[in-house]
């Protein structure tokens, strides 16, 4: 369902509707819903039943998520270091950042007020708008910061001044191919170099200090000039198109992959029996509980299945159906831990919510995070884990809070739980964690030993919390 959005946002003609379909946007919004509705449907539940393991799990989450997911994508990937892009990183960091300051501010009185769940909930919408717009700030703020585009003018020993004049082009430039922006450098001559007249200096009369300039300049990331892709000398010869015509792209890029498959329960039956005669042993243990689950997934939402291409007009009906069991689940998950706790009092509900039910709910995201670190999309799977902890906030804790003030009157939500203090401590810990092995040099890489020890911490805090709860040792934070 979200890739046939993606698909028909890409290939609007409104510019504006067209960059819904952007992976970062798409991202933000329906998958965030999507990723994130166990948490927050567990939340929804939670406050209506009483039950004190949905804040639980969406803290819990919260750790699982930047320690188990990361570390798994760094020791995933193809390529290490694991390089991030600049801009998307400081984006996610610092809202992250902000999501855990004002959780921290929500929950200082162990309440929650109908305004403090609006706050939380205005500044997700402020977090869209910022990924919506993360393209033109980036392309802005490297046009004046730390680009070559800027006038740069010195004199040499002889007051002569050579000029050379580059084109750049902004990175929403390049897509559309609409407009572009000249700006000028003033680079020094010296002996062996006139004064250039022209628009251009040629390559070959270059002087050394302005080959050592354009060094220089290609050794930052934003002001590569010759390999740069938003940036071309002038003037320049176009290169000459090599593409054959079967390579050449006829516009029609289909997203969604249509499957042979029978989305009924006849289909499931033809699962079970595949699995059950052909399977390995995992998928033998899994075939029948597998079978179970889809029982009621398929009775309902084969009627809206955009696998099929003729019902792909039907994919708001199947991203509903598909949230509305995400609750169904996500109740029953509270019910059997509800129960489990009613009945093995050592494991109390704020506990199995903080550590099992988080790992269960997330665990769909480190599936999802491995799969692109192993196909190479390292930024994506960095970026799954931190915008699904800003939208864990500001999406799976606020959108339930004000569900629930508004349909009581706005009376507080009591968050007085055990152990969310030290989750709290945690959030802060392994955000701080995370970004001095994204600083360490080279910046905006990962190594692998980062995530062995962020693997290795996630253990630390399971053990450390369980021994909390169980009274193995005292508490590290007193409340």
């Amino acid at each position: 369902a979200v890739n046939v959005f993606a698909k028909r946002m890409r290939t609007s003609q409104n510019k504006w509707l067209k960059r819904w379909g952007e992976d970062a946007v798409i991202g933000a919004t329906l998958c965030a819903l999507g990723c994130n509705g166990p948490e927050m449907f567990s939340n929804l539940v939670s406050l209506y039943t009483g039950s004190d393991a949905g804040f639980g799990v969406v803290v819990g989450s919260e750790v699982f998520n930047l320690m188990i997911i990361v570390g798994c994508s760094i020791l995933c990937a193809p390529e290490l270091p694991m390089k991030l892009e600049r801009g998307p990183c400081t984006r996610d960091i610092s809202f992250y950042a902000l999501s855990i300051a004002m959780l921290y501010w929500a929950m200082l009185d162990k309440e929650i007020s109908q305004l403090e769940a609006w706050i939380l909930l205005g500044t997700g919408v402020v977090y869209v708008l910022f990924v919506y717009f993360t393209s033109d700030i980036v392309d802005r703020t490297s046009r004046t910061t730390q680009s070559v585009v800027r006038r740069l003018s010195f004199t040499s020993g002889h007051g002569d001044a050579a000029v050379i004049h580059v084109k750049v082009l902004s990175s929403n430039e390049v897509q559309s191919k609409e407009k572009q922006d000249e700006e000028v450098i003033d680079v020094p001559a010296c002996e062996g170099v006139e004064a250039a007249k022209s628009e251009s200096v040629p390559t070959d009369k270059r002087c050394p200090c302005v080959d050592g300039l354009f060094d220089s300049v290609r050794s930052t990331e934003t002001t590569d000039i010759e390999s740069h892709p938003n940036v071309e000398s002038h003037p320049s010869s176009e290169p000459e198109s090599h593409s054959h015509p079967e390579c050449q792209d006829d516009g029609e890029h289909e997203l969604t992959k249509v499957h042979e498959h029978d989305p009924t329960i006849r289909g499931a039956v033809r699962d079970l029996c595949h699995h059950l005669c052909n399977g390995s042993k995992v998928q033998r243990c899994m075939a029948i509980p597998e079978f179970i689950v889809s029982i009621p997934l398929r009775c309902t939402l084969f009627l809206v299945d955009v696998k099929q291409k003729k019902k792909e007009g039907l994919w708001l009906l199947c991203f509903s159906g598909s949230m509305f069991w995400l609750g169904m689940f996500s109740f029953a998950m509270l019910e059997v831990a509800n129960q489990v706790s009613y009945n093995i009092p050592i494991l109390s509900g704020p506990y199995l919510g903080i550590t099992l039910c988080a790992i269960g709910t997330s665990f769909p995201n480190v599936l999802a995070s491995i799969l692109l670190a192993k196909q190479g999309n390292c930024a994506s799977s960095i970026a799954n884990a931190l915008g699904s902890n800003v939208q864990n906030v500001f999406v799976a804790m606020a959108v339930p809070w004000v569900i629930y003030t508004f349909t009581n009157g706005g009376k507080p939500i009591d968050q007085d739980i055990a152990g969310i203090s030290e989750g709290l401590v945690w959030m802060i810990g392994t955000l701080v964690i995370f970004v001095f092995f994204v600083l360490v040099p080279p910046c905006c890489t990962l190594t692998r030993i980062g995530g062995v020890i962020m693997v290795l911490l996630y253990a630390v805090y399971f053990i450390l919390t369980s021994g909390e709860f169980f009274g193995w040792w005292p508490r590290l934070l007193k409340t």
